[in-house]
């Protein structure tokens, strides 16, 4: 009989989410379980009917409901039963402008499903204080996200003459403009995963950087990604957590990321941290990681030593011991 029911979004709306959770349900410890996907990705009114009348069918008041992260409205549809919401960040909010649509994603994505929940947890500290800045609830946990088993030690010779600088991610708080002019004169190979928008490419293009692109691959592709990657670039202006930390230095590569909450926490004094609103900081941290080996060394070292406490079975074991609590 199946214990946890994890309810994910849909697989159109990135893999990110569900390539964290992948680690804690398909794991040999924690094959009770069952996963759901709902079936829409937009934010509309019709999507979030079709998706809450989805969950509402698949829900079993005898079990846990697991929300993974992003559909935390899902809630609303398994009132009655003891449920988990995992909040990731609150960047919905922060990418709003609008008054009223920010009004509709506060009650509908974070206070009613917060208020509902049986259970809240957060991945990071800052995301638990950015929660409990807008939303009453003193217990709320916080656990970290796991790194998938697939992501282990492989060695790589570093690419002295035109390193690669794998860039994941091109949303607004992914900080791509500020890299891009960051590397202007550094001899490099800058590789980006996601959708480049047309401001971007033309100051590519405009800067002679010598990059490639691309986007909509799946896991194994993206593991591939940090394989081939000599320092993994994520200088992010805003994040709940930021996995691509802790994915290079599973792998074994060199981290460059912000000086800001919660990067510098997850870094853990195992990465280079520069500030991400400065050009300036972004090009210093790139050539410190170039032309310097015995730093390179020491933050590999102080990487593998980090990622320790984000393993999947350490994971799993503090999020079964909320569902056994409750």
């Amino acid at each position: 009989m199946h214990k946890v029911i994890y309810i994910s979004r849909s697989k159109k709306a990135g893999f990110s989410i569900q390539r964290v959770f992948n680690s804690i349900i398909n794991n040999p410890n924690n094959l009770d379980n069952i996963l759901y996907e709902v079936p829409y990705f937009r934010a509309n009114l019709i999507s979030l009917l079709h998706n809450l009348k989805f969950v509402y069918k698949k829900k079993d008041k005898n079990k846990i409901h697991h929300i993974t992260g992003d559909i935390h409205y899902c809630i609303l549809a398994l009132i009655g039963c003891k449920t988990i919401l995992t909040v990731h960040d609150l960047v919905l909010l922060k990418r709003t402008k609008n008054i009223f649509k920010k009004g509709i994603y506060f009650l509908f994505w974070y206070y009613l499903p917060i208020k509902f929940a049986t259970k809240v947890v957060c991945i990071s500290e800052k995301t638990k204080e950015e929660v409990q800045r807008y939303i009453i609830r003193k217990d709320i946990e916080v656990i970290t996200n796991p790194v998938s088993k697939e992501f282990k030690r492989e060695f790589k010779e570093f690419n002295n003459e035109e390193p690669v600088i794998l860039h994941i991610g091109t949303g607004w708080n992914k900080n791509l403009t500020n890299v891009i002019k960051a590397l202007e004169g550094v001899k490099s190979q800058l590789r980006i995963i996601g959708k480049i928008n047309a401001l971007d490419l033309k100051l590519l293009v405009l800067l002679k950087i010598n990059f490639s692109n691309v986007y909509n691959i799946n896991d194994e592709e993206i593991l591939d990604e940090y394989r081939n990657a000599d320092i993994i670039c994520f200088p992010s202006l805003f994040e709940g957590f930021g996995m691509p930390i802790i994915e290079g230095q599973a792998i074994g590569r060199v981290v460059l990321t912000s000086n800001v909450s919660p990067m510098k926490e997850i870094a853990n004094n195992s990465a280079l941290l520069v500030d991400p609103k400065s050009v300036t900081s972004i090009k210093k941290g790139f050539v410190e990681l170039l032309n310097n080996k015995e730093h390179r060394d020491f933050l590999i070292n102080q990487g593998f030593r980090n990622i320790k406490k984000h393993k999947a079975d350490t994971v799993l074991a503090q999020y079964k011991n909320i569902y056994n609590k409750i």
